[in-house]
């Protein structure tokens, strides 16, 4: 009788450390296939990260070009060599070309999309990407000129470094890049090319130094590319999925440009 009952006893204690191997198996493989998940993420990520740093040593090199050429005389003399060859050599008037010009590659992005040759990005996400990276840099420019307080030029102010039209245009450039440059190399080198007018014309109009022109553009590329790569995070923290129809476009008049947002809300 005892042998009768010992035998079932010990099939299931048998049919039980199955189970509970099987178990264990199952959350060891389980735990493999997430560790190796992450151990993915974590490699993109880095490669993303080193991919940016990267990107920004250019943008980097004119700032901290701009920043050396406040003090070091050699520079200096560059600066008022470049104004003898593009001003005092040869006079001219000044024009207003670039104060509507600097807005130009970031209303292509708007103009490409109504052509229906569409970004990198929905056109909501790409607007709020452009407002925040031109937001950003009117903070830090304005900020700098205030500290810097080096006079311009032709002696209107004391507000040249760095340049605020050179660093808007190129926002507007990287904006247009970071949407298109997967698309075509040459609408990039477009918006890239109008930027740089947009930063010789202020030396042609006597408003800037060499050095307020090179730190604008790295300030507006640079800030412009670490806007696009922490949106996502920004985005799942501020912005929700909702349903909105939203447009900006540059305007110019009367001597004076900036940007008309028209926004509409679904309720």
């Amino acid at each position: 009788m005892k042998l009768i009952i010992s035998i079932p006893f010990l099939l299931c204690v048998g049919i039980a450390n199955a189970q509970q191997n099987d178990s264990l198996v199952i959350r060891m493989d389980s735990a493999m296939v997430q560790s190796k998940f992450s151990i993915t993420d974590a490699l993109k990520k880095a490669s993303n990260r080193r991919e940016v740093i990267k990107s920004l040593i250019v943008p980097g090199a004119f700032i901290a070009y701009g920043f050396i050429a406040l003090k070091n005389e050699d520079l200096k003399e560059w600066d008022n060599h470049v104004k003898d060859q593009v001003w005092n050599s040869h006079p001219h008037q000044p024009n207003h070309f670039d104060d509507w010009l600097q807005y130009m590659p970031g209303f292509s992005v708007y103009v490409l999309n109504g052509l229906g040759i569409k970004g990198k990005n929905n056109l909501l996400d790409a607007t709020r990407m452009y407002l925040i990276s031109s937001l950003a840099m009117t903070v830090v420019v304005q900020s700098i000129k205030k500290i810097s307080s080096l006079p311009r030029p032709d002696g209107a102010g004391k507000n040249a470094f760095p340049s605020g039209h050179t660093s808007t245009a190129f926002v507007a450039a990287e904006f247009l890049n970071q949407e298109y440059k997967d698309r075509s190399p040459l609408i990039s080198a477009g918006g890239y090319l109008a930027a740089s007018l947009v930063g010789y014309m202020r030396l042609y109009n006597n408003r800037h130094w060499f050095k307020d022109i090179i730190s604008g553009a790295g300030i507006g590329i640079g800030i412009t590319k670490l806007v696009y790569w922490v949106y996502p995070s920004i985005k799942r923290k501020f912005f929700k999925d909702k349903p909105v129809s939203t447009i900006v476009l540059p305007y110019y008049q009367n001597g004076a440009g900036g940007l008309s947002l028209i926004h509409h809300f679904h309720y």
